[in-house]
């Protein structure tokens, strides 16, 4: 095989990655999208609570925001409500599968970025 897989499918792979960038096979730019991948499926939105009309909706201080605010709709009796949604990781992140930490993946994005 030329280069990098278009998927990486174990921490196997992405160890062989690792080591195809240190020996300069290929770039860290090509590597760096299959870890910020892992980073993206970190969290999810679960149900937190539902708002009032007349509740003002929260300001948004961190990215990726702590919480989200799901759209309105109409229900069978004609209501419209409002939930917020909180951030919570996600157990079945495939970071998680793999075993691979956060840390470790903010480590090696870090160190791609850097080279």
């Amino acid at each position: 095989m030329i280069g990098l897989p278009r998927i990486l499918q174990t921490t196997a792979d992405f160890e062989w990655a690792d080591k195809l960038v240190a020996a300069g096979v290929i770039a860290p730019t090509d590597l760096l999208p299959h870890y910020q991948g892992l980073l993206a499926g970190r969290y999810q939105y679960v149900f937190d609570h539902a708002l009032a009309d007349s509740d003002p909706e929260p300001v948004a201080t961190q990215t990726p925001p702590e919480w989200w605010i799901q759209p309105a709709r109409v229900e069978n009796d004609g209501t419209i409500p409002r939930q917020v949604l909180a951030r919570t990781d996600n157990p079945s992140a495939r970071a998680v599968a793999l075993g691979l930490t956060w840390t470790v993946i903010a480590q090696r994005i870090a160190k791609l970025g850097a080279q």
